[in-house]
């Protein structure tokens, strides 16, 4: 079976435990998470090149290099979720109730728990997202 690399945007470098950021391209840093059989095989910490500097603009094209095909986020601008659906990465939507952390964010997945994410589920703009409060 093939490998999976699932990115979870995070708000420490503390893996797996990190809180799951708000918003996924400003984030700070990635959880990148290796599945093979339906179980995890290893995750690394990935810096955001973006972060904020070019407008998330460039974050598809590193996501790629490290070879990601699913992110699961709490909330995506249009930009951004219309750029993954583009280069074919799948975007699952987290729930900020359920997923206190990465880790509970991809065992969900593993369980098919997760649903793609949706244009109702998108920020739209000025803070005010419909899948998480209002980031500030």
């Amino acid at each position: 079976m093939k490998t999976r690399k699932i990115a979870v945007p995070i708000l420490d470098d503390t893996g797996l435990s990190g809180k799951i950021s708000e918003h996924f391209g400003h984030c700070q840093l990635f959880a990148i998470v290796e599945i093979n059989d339906n179980s995890i095989v290893g995750d690394t910490i990935f810096a955001n090149p973006d972060d904020h500097a070019n407008g998330c603009g460039n974050l598809i094209a590193h996501l790629q290099k490290q070879e990601v095909d699913t992110v699961i986020a709490l909330g995506m601008g249009a930009g951004m979720f219309g750029r993954c659906n583009e280069q074919g990465i799948k975007v699952l939507l987290a729930d900020k109730e359920r997923h206190e952390n990465a880790n509970a964010a991809i065992s969900d997945m593993l369980a098919d728990k997760l649903i793609p994410m949706q244009t109702l589920n998108l920020c739209k703009g000025s803070g005010h997202c419909q899948g998480h409060p209002e980031i500030g």
